[in-house]
């Protein structure tokens, strides 16, 4: 389901969705913006497992792996961020 892609140009596109999300932030709330951004994820997403599929019967079976993919894919992402955010607390948070 990924291909391979340069790092720089991953870390490039993180930015600009970051960039984007904490503008948004400053005129909504920032829980209003994440969950938005993941709703937006979820169906960018499914577009992807549709594209790739042969047909609609071939999409409709590959929900389980799909969602078992991005599931696994996520909580993999959130916890090296958790972590990240552990370990930078208050630089991130700009506190003392």
């Amino acid at each position: 389901m990924t291909q391979a892609v340069p790092q720089e140009l991953f870390w490039e596109l993180v930015g600009e969705f970051v960039d984007q999300a904490n503008a948004m932030s400053k005129s909504q709330a920032a829980e209003l913006v994440g969950t938005a951004m993941m709703y937006a994820a979820a169906r960018y997403h499914t577009h992807i497992v549709a594209r790739a599929s042969k047909d609609l019967e071939d999409f409709s079976a590959d929900q389980d792996n799909a969602l078992a993919f991005f599931r696994e894919r996520y909580e993999a992402m959130f916890k090296e961020n958790f972590a990240d955010h552990k370990n930078n607390y208050n630089e991130y948070l700009n506190r003392k």
